[in-house]
């Protein structure tokens, strides 16, 4: 990702729109919008692992300013899987079957849940953009 301001790049102002529709969501206790929007927020993420997609030129130069700041692969690795797991996490919420088929009622999505998710979400997206030197 280029260096851009949030006016000239409408990836940037559409995750930062996203964040900040999360926070107010969470303001007015709208629990099930706020964890809507941060899953809309971490699907959309453009950073993957997936050499056929949009984020894998966003993965390369993290990895490169990671290393520049000695870490190892492994840790870019796991950074990504740490969003991974978070996107599964919250897709519990929305699906009604587990990995091995068995069908369960949706949880309830409550305050912390909903806050949880926001707060790694920006944090995650405060991280990456700091790692891009942005």
């Amino acid at each position: 990702m280029a260096e851009q301001s949030q006016a000239e790049n409408p990836t940037v102002y559409s995750f930062s729109k996203i964040l900040s529709d999360c926070e107010a969501a969470i303001k007015n206790q709208d629990f099930t919008l706020a964890l809507k929007l941060c899953k809309e927020f971490l699907d959309s993420y453009p950073i993957s692992l997936n050499t056929n997609s949009e984020g894998y030129q966003n993965f390369l130069m993290l990895s490169s300013g990671m290393i520049q700041d000695n870490h190892n692969h492994e840790g870019v690795i796991n950074l990504l899987q740490i969003k991974n797991g978070m996107v599964d996490f919250v897709n519990t919420f929305y699906l009604q079957l587990d990995k091995k088929g068995y069908h369960f009622p949706a949880p309830i999505i409550k305050a912390e849940d909903a806050r949880f998710v926001f707060e790694f979400c920006t944090s995650f997206d405060k991280i990456i953009a700091q790692k891009l030197g942005k």
